[in-house]
């Protein structure tokens, strides 16, 4: 879940994305990893919580708000077409939380 929550946590009107969250979490087997990555933004880190806490999943690593730089074998210049495109730089950094999640 990269960069997938903040997408979706804007659509939560009447509860729809969370009961998703709750079927996701519900019907996943015993055993079964969550992986989540996403902007280091308090509404969205609480909000995610929330949601796995509800589920009563087991946060096995956890890291928040912290300063991540890509590995300098990663080129800005592979995005050249995009940069066009959007008249934009890509970010060089960000502030990530994430959250590694099983199922007992």
């Amino acid at each position: 879940m990269i960069y997938f929550v903040s997408e979706v946590m804007a659509l939560d009107k009447g509860g729809i994305v969370a009961r998703s969250w709750r079927d996701i979490f519900k019907n996943a087997k015993s055993g079964a990893w969550f992986v989540y990555i996403d902007n280091g933004h308090s509404d969205l880190t609480s909000y995610f919580d929330m949601q796995w806490q509800k589920a009563e999943l087991k946060c096995i690593l956890s890291g928040k708000d912290e300063r991540w730089v890509p590995r300098f074998s990663e080129q800005a210049s592979e995005l050249e077409e995009y940069r066009k495109k959007f008249e934009q730089n890509p970010k060089i950094q960000s502030q990530l939380t994430y959250r590694v999640l099983r199922k007992t």
